[in-house]
């Protein structure tokens, strides 16, 4: 479309052609590309009643003829280069309801003889160069709702100037103000207590980028219609108020930038309709308040550049709800990065970075697929970067620097789109890649990794030896801790010949035994290959090429693999496994000790069955999402899930044949299923089309505290105890059959059923 200019010169104009252009009553010429000046014999126009031009290019002073238009009931000046002062003509326009002339390049001082106009509801003045005082002659404004002088160059010092100003305004018996804007000015002094007399109506308030001190005044707890209250960029002292958790209809709160201090009041967790929360570059100590996880309807919170310290609450990095930006960096949080990071599935920013927080990379970070900023660095992380990280295919900047993170750089980091990627001052080793970001030696930073190698020359490493090679290509990649190469013979020898003594479980393609390796008594698992069942030798194939790149807390670590000839020269296959001590999940649920036994009968509790629940969705969540390709187990239950000494679950690797992730679901909702109610699928009571999964789904919800096994007794008698239990358990035989329902695309995601259990779990540990 080409672009229109009209330019009118008031030398040329006259009232005929006003008339005939039909500027005479209604003229809406906003957001035209009109450019020059107002003409002044506009203001022939005299039954004109709304006048529009903001929006346009017209340049030079806004004519004080059109204060002779006393029709006039709008007039719209702004978004244009006007310069000048504001004429005090401007005060005959005895009718006008909305005046709008921000966004220009006005000077001068707000004339007092806007304080005529009456019925005026809307001033705004906003984004000028307008200096001095407000007038008090806008008192005369009673019926003023919408009030704006932010980004000027007003001033007073409160209250000696502007808040006896602001008392002759008669703004705090103004009853329909909605909108007050003081922002960017050069406003001092304090604020007083009796800002909360302010209108009831008041839904917007703004003192931000002044220069004003002080405490911020209980009394603002009073305007209980407030939704945006911006304070930001001044310099306040002292605490929150506690009464601010009375404005139930915030949405955008600033007090970033000031000199608060104490903690962050637990009553901000009552602002359930919060969006956005800036609170950062303040002094504020403590934690970060656990109530934070009411507001669902976060998107934005910043707290960086305070001294807050302690663990990061689950209920807050678990709200799904955030979608710009998490900014927690610069305090003094210590312990783990909680599970939960992985429900911000619509988060853009996440920053932990300059805080004391430690252990694993959590792998449900994986789950953030929208991040495109993510920032960890100087913390103490340690472990691998999770190989379920590459899911986030959007990142655009990674840095995990001065951490303790060590292994191999992931070679997946060369498929994401990074522009800026910093691994320096950890402990990685291997050979850099030469791919995608690692292409481009301004782009990544890998100072203080020693042990790296290769790469692009730019980089100036060492060139890779053939041991350091040849390691990143061995067929097993886990730290292992034994040799790889274990002989069948000293497999034989610490199995006693594989004797039945030592047989801790057969499986479908082989049999598990128990060994010990002299001279060390290093206890193992080795499974061993049955080569004359159909697909043994397959899978034994299979599961070496699977657990190549995977490793996971809770799968069970391989330590070497073995393939020669025994005795008789026929074909010898096994793998060789850490040994679990508290043996399979089954024997738990199903065999019992005899009552001679000096333990007694064995049983898990409520907790230990939730952490197992958990292990084993996170170990499937691995394998579905988070490995380069898809891992399908194909045969989760009870028997191929092992307990080590803290009864931690790790699930024994297995390959099928199932092409969908929505198998190993289903078994996962029977898991969870056998686990609560104690009844295997395979019990004589499910026939005629009664199945485990249709018992439970019939009994929810009321019956089910009827049909769990007898853990519901084990956390205690207490009534509220005993209703908290209840509920969980209601809560996970629910899960499981969500993740069991017979059509696969009903099924919940496999991530979502892991999160509920730690949100289960998190309620009993609060019992």
């Amino acid at each position: 479309m080409a672009r229109r200019v009209l330019q009118w010169q008031a030398s040329r104009v006259t009232v005929l052609n006003l008339h005939s252009l039909g500027l005479d009553a209604d003229s809406k010429l906003t957001n035209n590309w009109l450019e020059g000046q107002i003409p002044a014999n506009l203001s022939q126009c005299s039954n004109m009643r709304i006048l529009g031009l903001g929006n346009n290019n017209f340049w030079g002073e806004v004519p004080s003829e059109l204060g002779s238009l006393s029709n006039m009931l709008q007039l719209f000046i702004d978004y244009n280069s006007l310069t000048g002062t504001i004429a005090p003509t401007f005060g005959n326009l005895s009718s006008l309801r909305v005046l709008v002339a921000a966004s220009s390049e006005l000077n001068g001082s707000i004339p007092h003889s806007l304080g005529r106009l009456q019925s005026l509801v809307t001033l705004v003045l906003s984004t000028n160069q307008l200096s001095g005082t407000i007038p008090p002659s806008i008192s005369n404004l009673t019926s003023l709702t919408q009030f704006g002088v932010a980004f000027n160059q007003l001033k007073g010092s409160l209250p000696l100037d502007l808040w006896s100003t602001l008392s002759k305004l008669r703004l705090f018996s103004v009853h329909q103000l909605k909108i007050l804007f003081l922002s960017d000015n050069n406003f001092g002094g304090v604020l007083p207590n009796s800002l909360g007399n302010l209108s009831t109506q008041l839904q917007w308030l703004s003192f931000a980028a002044n220069q004003i001190s002080g405490n911020i005044p209980t009394g603002i707890g009073n305007l209980a219609n407030l939704i945006a209250l911006d304070m930001h960029k001044n310099q306040f002292t002292g605490s929150i108020p506690t009464s601010n958790g009375n404005l139930h209809k915030l949405e955008e709160v600033g007090f970033d930038k000031n000199k608060l201090s104490g903690v962050i009041p637990s009553s901000i967790g009552n602002l359930t309709l919060l969006n956005q929360l800036w609170l950062e570059e303040n002094n504020f100590q403590g934690s970060i308040p656990s109530t934070l996880g009411n507001c669902h309807n976060l998107i934005l919170l910043h707290l960086y550049g305070n001294n807050l310290s302690g663990d990061i609450p689950r209920e807050v990095i678990g709200l799904s709800s955030f979608a710009k930006s998490l900014d927690l960096a610069r305090n003094s949080l210590s312990g783990l990065l909680p599970w939960e990071v992985g429900n911000l599935r619509n988060l853009v920013e996440l920053d932990i970075s300059q805080n004391q927080l430690s252990g694993d990379i959590p792998s449900s970070l994986g789950s953030c697929i929208r991040l495109e900023r993510l920032y960890m660095y100087d913390n103490s992380f340690g472990g691998d970067i999770p190989q379920s990280l590459n899911t986030l295919r959007g990142l655009e900047e990674l840095d995990l620097s001065h951490n303790n993170l060590s292994g191999e750089i992931p070679r997946y980091l060369a498929t994401i789109p990074l522009r800026n990627l910093n691994l320096s001052l950890n402990d990685f080793e291997g050979e850099i890649l030469v791919d995608g970001v690692f292409r481009n030696a301004s782009a990544i930073s890998i100072a203080g990794n020693d042990r790296l190698c290769g790469g692009i020359p730019e980089l100036q490493l060492p060139r890779c030896s053939k041991d350091q090679k040849r390691k990143q290509k061995m067929s097993l990649t886990l730290k292992l801790t034994i040799p790889i190469g274990l002989s069948g013979i000293i497999l034989m020898s610490s199995t006693d010949g594989y004797s039945s003594a030592h047989l801790i479980g057969t499986r479908s393609l082989g049999s598990v035994y128990k060994g010990i390796l002299h001279p060390n008594e290093t206890v193992i698992a080795v499974k061993v290959f049955n080569l004359q069942n159909r697909g043994a030798s397959k899978s034994f194939m299979a599961e070496c090429e699977a657990l190549r790149n995977i490793r996971h807390r809770n799968l069970v670590k391989i330590i070497t693999a073995c393939s020669s000839v025994d005795f008789h020269g026929n074909d010898f296959k096994a793998l060789v496994y850490e040994y679990m001590p508290n043996g399979s999940l089954e024997t738990w649920l199903h065999q019992f000790v005899p009552e001679g036994n000096a333990h007694g009968q064995r049983s898990l509790n409520l907790l230990q069955r939730l952490n197992i629940a958990i292990d084993v969705g996170s170990a499937l969540d691995y394998l579905h999402n988070q490995c380069q390709d898809p891992i399908i187990h194909c045969d989760i239950k009870p028997s191929n899930v092992l307990l080590d000494n803290d009864k931690n679950a790790h699930v024994e690797f297995g390959m099928g044949s199932d092409l969908s992730t929505q198998g190993d679901v289903h078994s996962h909702g029977i898991l969870l299923l056998e686990m609560f109610t104690g009844k295997k699928p395979t019990d004589d009571m499910f026939n005629d089309g009664l199945s485990l999964h249709k018992f439970v789904d019939m009994a929810l919800p009321g019956g089910a505290t009827e049909i769990v096994d007898h853990v519901r007794t084990l956390l205690g008698g207490e009534e509220e105890e005993a209703a908290s239990v209840s509920v969980c358990l209601i809560s996970i035989l629910g899960i499981g059959v969500a993740c069991s329902k017979e059509s696969p695309r009903e099924r919940m995601d496999i991530c979502d059923a892991v999160l509920e259990v730690h949100s289960i779990k998190d309620m009993i540990d609060e019992t």
